[in-house]
């Protein structure tokens, strides 16, 4: 049996979701990568033209999904994160108040982790039918990492959610639970809106028995469809796994086929189901909540980062240099800033003053939207502070990250002593910014330190 869908009918229902992009990452993109790895990562997308979708995707950088789609920001942006990082489950809370929820979700879902709550994020979901609350639990690098790549590509996420829960039946269409295989590697398992999971096939046997015994009082076979890629070298595996899916009493198997890429056949599912995005379990929440009026970059942050890296580069860089009598660094620091102020503003031919240049570009990025205002005033309210406390010249920088979404700055510093981190701390406090110390740690004789800034309300 194949799988059938009635275009005719999602091309009429859907004629509103034109104009979509749809990403999915891949398990292995958050995957800690070597320190000196220059691997480049990728991820599947696509760009909705005409409904139903069709495939296959596109497998690119996500810088380059601007370069091949164009420059026009897409209407609306899915994101899919790989089901492996992210954990399904549902606690029960005596409580109507979405306030007094949020607030008690940490504890009631703290057993469940294996990490602190502080290193993790915690979404809700719609309420099931017997009263529990649907919970996501994700890693915060796998956040962090996943909307700041995201922004510096350009793109600003309408709905994010894991993707085994994607393949969710649209309501009224099967209450059947669903099984996806994608490939003798990985597939997806979805029972219900708290249950789904993305894993190995091989897995999928013994995490339904444990499924089924939780639920004995069930006097009839549970429908399963197991739908399979039409075209696959591993037919063999699949039966294997068909055999002993079907041996298992308390299922009720049903095989089906899909013939389109497996992200093709999840955009459309969701796009079904477009009308519920508003009471689904979407990941933007809380800390990463997508701001009301926010607009898309006008300028690339890439090229704004890039510019206060050089910028950086000559001042502080060129600094150092001189004030330890380094001027061979100094000179390869200048000649590296030059270089890389060469490739990103290609238009300049002379070179005069770097810095005066620099700021003349940062001046001008400043008056092309207002997005831009927070980032370059945290960053010259950071510098000027820093200028003020480090007159011996004994501060390092060593990075800077801004985060779009929440217009915060992170940064990261080498100091001299827990009394200078706090001198800077105090300072950052009475210029109208607030500072969160994140981490200081000792490290030989400099305290390393990362500090989060923001404007305060």
């Amino acid at each position: 049996m194949q799988l059938n869908r009635n275009h005719k009918d999602e091309k009429k229902d859907h004629k509103h979701m034109h104009d979509t992009l749809v990403i999915r990452f891949t398990p292995q993109y958050f995957t800690p990568a070597a320190p000196d790895s220059q691997e480049q990562l990728f991820v599947e997308w696509l760009s909705l033209t005409e409904l139903p979708a069709q495939g296959p995707p596109q497998i690119s950088p996500l810088a380059e999904i601007v370069n091949q789609r164009g420059s026009t920001p897409p209407r609306r942006t899915i994101v899919l994160l790989p089901g492996e990082h992210v954990l399904l489950s549902s606690v029960t809370i005596p409580s109507r108040n979405n306030r007094y929820i949020r607030q008690a979700l940490p504890f009631a879902v703290e057993e469940q982790l294996a990490q602190d709550l502080d290193q993790v994020h915690i979404a809700m979901g719609p309420r099931n039918p017997d009263g529990s609350i649907t919970v996501a639990i994700v890693d915060q690098r796998v956040m962090n990492q996943c909307l700041h790549d995201l922004s510096i590509a350009g793109f600003e996420v309408d709905l994010l959610l894991p993707d085994s829960l994607a393949i969710l039946q649209p309501s009224g269409k099967s209450s059947n639970w669903n099984l996806w295989i994608e490939d003798s590697q990985r597939a997806l398992l979805c029972t219900d809106s708290h249950q789904a999971i993305a894993t190995a096939p091989t897995t999928i046997p013994l995490y339904l028995q444990s499924i089924l015994q939780k639920q004995q009082h069930q006097d009839s076979p549970v429908p399963l469809d197991i739908f399979f890629p039409f075209c696959s070298e591993d037919q063999l595996d699949y039966a294997t796994l068909e055999m002993e899916l079907a041996s298992e009493e308390r299922l009720q198997t049903n095989k089906l086929y899909y013939q389109e890429h497996i992200l093709v056949e999840l955009t459309n599912n969701l796009l079904q189901q477009s009308h519920l995005w508003p009471h689904s379990l979407n990941l933007l929440q809380g800390a990463y909540a997508k701001r009301k009026g926010s607009v898309q970059q006008l300028l690339p942050w890439k090229t704004i980062a890039a510019a206060i890296f050089i910028w950086l580069v000559a001042e502080v860089g060129i600094t150092l240099a001189q004030t330890l009598h380094l001027e061979r660094q100094a000179a390869d620091t200048k000649a590296k800033a030059e270089s890389i102020y060469r490739e990103i503003f290609t238009g300049d031919q002379r070179i005069v003053n770097i810095r005066a240049q620099m700021q003349s570009h940062i001046n001008q990025a400043r008056q092309q939207g207002h997005s831009h205002e927070s980032f370059l005033e945290l960053l010259a309210g950071m510098g000027s502070v820093l200028q003020e406390v480090d007159r011996s010249d004994q501060v390092m920088l060593r990075h800077i990250s801004y985060h779009q979404q929440r217009s915060d700055l992170l940064v990261e510093l080498h100091l001299q002593s827990f009394d200078q981190l706090e001198q800077y701390r105090e300072a950052l406090e009475s210029n109208n910014f607030e500072a969160e110390v994140q981490s200081a740690v000792v490290d030989g004789d400099i305290v390393r330190s990362r500090i989060i800034l923001r404007k305060k309300a």
